[in-house]
């Protein structure tokens, strides 16, 4: 049998502004999937689902784009 293997991200609410350190998060989220990368896991999907978006304005979508996409 052969193993497929996927990475869901969901429900990840961007806003214009935050009251954490998102940097801090999306930090250790990509190191984690640099470390699973760099010992052979590679995903055969990664599905986004969920709000990207906290209120759908366009300014959050731009900052998911170009912090997390």
């Amino acid at each position: 049998m052969s193993k497929v293997t996927f990475w869901h991200f969901s429900d990840l609410h961007f806003r214009t502004t935050d009251d954490f350190d998102r940097a801090r998060v999306l930090t250790a989220l990509w190191n984690d999937v640099r470390r699973q990368i760099d010992e052979g896991l590679i995903p055969d999907f990664i599905a986004v689902t969920g709000d990207i978006a906290f209120s759908g304005k366009p300014a959050e979508y731009l900052r998911a784009q170009n912090e997390f996409v």
